[in-house]
């Protein structure tokens, strides 16, 4: 009889672990999927440019209100991948005033 009571406890206690793991699982899944919506980026690229047209090169661009940002290349061009959530856009280069662009849902920002 002791050994049957036994029996009956470790299935009650395995029923009770199967779904404890089962919303466990169920509960990182919905984790994974909303720290994965909320990483989503946008590829942004565009080029720098004087009055003239030349290139300029070393221009900072950082995504406002983060740390997120690059340097032009020697041709004016940079690429940058922003948070979705990403409003603006700042260039900045010595000599020259900051310049905030609006991103507004486009993925080629050209900067005079």
């Amino acid at each position: 009889m002791k050994s049957y009571n036994t029996h009956i406890y470790f299935t009650i206690i395995l029923i009770f672990m199967k779904k404890a793991v089962k919303k466990l699982i169920l509960a990182l899944a919905s984790l994974g999927i909303c720290l994965s919506l909320s990483a989503q980026t946008t590829n942004i690229s565009g080029t720098v440019t004087d009055e003239k047209g030349e290139p300029l090169i070393g221009v900072g661009v950082l995504v406002e209100g983060t740390t997120l940002g690059t340097v032009t290349d020697l041709d004016g061009h940079y690429t940058l991948d922003v948070p979705a959530d990403a409003v603006n856009l700042v260039f900045s280069f010595i000599g020259l005033s900051d310049q905030t662009v609006a991103i507004a849902g486009r993925t080629t920002i050209d900067v005079v």
